[in-house]
């Protein structure tokens, strides 16, 4: 079963990339999954955040969700589903 609380990070290629730590990387956003049971989970930020975009024109945004350490995250059976909420300035 594991832990029921850990931290997961979304990488996208959407935003423009920041420096964690000592290397530039593609993360959108670090956040705190909890388990709570069987049934559908989720997450919405409490504290919504606006990155610069990399590009003006989208076609495809590619995202991916992963552990700490790099391994794509295993959530079981479903769908995954992540909203980008896109605002034009």
């Amino acid at each position: 079963m594991g832990s029921s609380s850990r931290s997961l990070m979304i990488y996208s290629d959407v935003a423009s990339s920041s420096f964690v730590g000592n290397q530039v990387t593609d993360l959108f956003r670090e956040f705190s999954y909890q388990r709570v049971g069987k049934g559908i989970q989720y997450f919405e930020p409490v504290h919504i955040h606006y990155v610069p975009l990399r590009k003006h024109t989208l076609e495809i945004i590619k995202v991916e969700v992963s552990e700490i350490d790099g391994q794509l995250v295993q959530l079981g059976a479903g769908n995954t589903t992540v909203m980008i909420h896109l605002v034009k300035q």
